[in-house]
């Protein structure tokens, strides 16, 4: 996508996201709970997970969203959970870094 295309593209999405958002503020304001609320956000404006999760299936996400194909934004987002298990199980960081 050309520099002027992309700019178009960014600002659509940005546009979006800022409606969305500020249609959840109004919806807070008249006193609708935040659970509620939230359906109306896209979920680029907010998301939260809680995971349980197995290390074995963790890295294959890992393996998966770093390897040849993968969208760049989920490479980065398996990069930053490569970051947070590091310190956590530093040996099976390792040893997966080095065999995979």
């Amino acid at each position: 996508m050309d520099d002027e295309l992309n700019s178009k593209a960014i600002a659509i999405y940005q546009q979006q996201c800022t409606q969305s958002y500020q249609a959840y503020a109004q919806l807070l304001e008249l006193g609708v709970g935040r659970e509620q609320a939230r359906g109306v956000l896209v979920p680029s404006v907010y998301t939260s997970w809680v995971w349980t999760v197995s290390l074995q299936a963790l890295l294959n996400f890992i393996g998966l969203r770093m390897g040849a194909g993968a969208q760049s934004e989920i490479g980065a987002y398996a990069q930053a959970i490569v970051e947070l298990i590091e310190p956590i199980v530093p040996v099976t960081r390792s040893a997966w870094s080095k065999y995979h």
